[in-house]
Parts: C-alpha cells; sequence; structure tokens
C-alpha cells in the first residue's frame, strides 16, 4: 500500500499505460492527461491492441528467412542474422509510427499497418521463394567487418595474457 507516501487530499496521478483498458476505452472527462495530451490515451490503447502482433511478426520473419532453400556451400551471412535485422527494423518502424501518432493523430493506423506487413511480407516472400537476405556485397564487408574484430579480438588476447592461440587447434 503506497498510500502513506501521498498526501490524503490528492490523488495519485497515473500515467496512459498505468490505466486499464477499460479505463483507456472510456477515460473520465476530468481526467488531467485527457485534458493536457488527449491523443496519449488513445495511443496507448492502439499500442496494447497492437504489441500483441510482434510475435507473430518475429515468427513469420524467421519463417521467410529460414525457409528458403539454400546450399550448404553458400557463404553468406547467416539467415538468423538477417531474420534479426529485419525484425529490429520492423520492431523500430513500429516504435516510431506509435511515437509519431502521439502528436499527429490521422496517423495511428501505422501502429496496426506495420506489424500486419511484417506478417504478410515474410510470408509471400516465403511463397515466392524469394529470400529475406542481404546484397552479396553487404555480407562480404560484414564477413570482412566480423573477422576484422575477431583479429583485433585475438590481437588483445595476445597483448593481455601474452598467450597466443594456435591456428590449427579447434576449439573444445
Amino acid at each position: 500500500d503506497l498510500s502513506e507516501f501521498t498526501a490524503s487530499t490528492s490523488k495519485p496521478f497515473l500515467y496512459p499505460k498505468d490505466q486499464t483498458t477499460t479505463y483507456l476505452m472510456n477515460p473520465d472527462a476530468n481526467d488531467e492527461t485527457l485534458k493536457r495530451e488527449p491523443l496519449l490515451l488513445s495511443v496507448e490503447l492502439h499500442r496494447r491492441f497492437s504489441v500483441w502482433l510482434y510475435p507473430l511478426v518475429f515468427a513469420m520473419i524467421g519463417v521467410g528467412a529460414c525457409g528458403y532453400a539454400r546450399s550448404h556451400r553458400l557463404t553468406s551471412v547467416s539467415a538468423i542474422l538477417n531474420a534479426m535485422a529485419v525484425s529490429i527494423i520492423i520492431r523500430w518502424l513500429g516504435l516510431v509510427a506509435e511515437n509519431t501518432s502521439e502528436a499527429i493523430a490521422p496517423v495511428w493506423p501505422m501502429i496496426y499497418i506495420v506489424p500486419l506487413v511484417g506478417i504478410v511480407g515474410p510470408l509471400w516472400l516465403a511463397y515466392k521463394n524469394i529470400p529475406i537476405a542481404l546484397s552479396t556485397s553487404t555480407s562480404d564487408r560484414i564477413e570482412k567487418f566480423i573477422a576484422s574484430l575477431a583479429n583485433v579480438r585475438d590481437n588483445l588476447l595476445v597483448k593481455i595474457s601474452g598467450f597466443r592461440r594456435s591456428k590449427n587447434v579447434a576449439d573444445a
């Protein structure tokens, strides 16, 4: 009970994220947040109705990225890394849509459109047998960057510990 930390004459202030969903659907006309920033309550309601779509987005991106048949000799960045990158971008776009709709009312449908495109897009790509992958030049640059990071790590290990890792011994 946190009532001892508030003044007996004041009600505690609740942000829209702290309100119940039923309250967000039918807010009190005297609510200070509704008077100051009416879009915040609406955006929080849309956020709650759309946030459950993102696990489906991530699953469908995984299906789209990993469901494409590949040769084991294909040297490219892993499909899982591509799926992670696309997932991060989709979630970022969703957050941008949520934050933009707090200031601009007509943008609220984007809160639903972004995850729905994130669900349907990878399924369509998988159906058409189009991989979710980076271009070869981008993959090569990423592989070179990762190799240079491994080289920097090995050099730091040598400087710190004086121990040189043998190139012929497999890691256990």
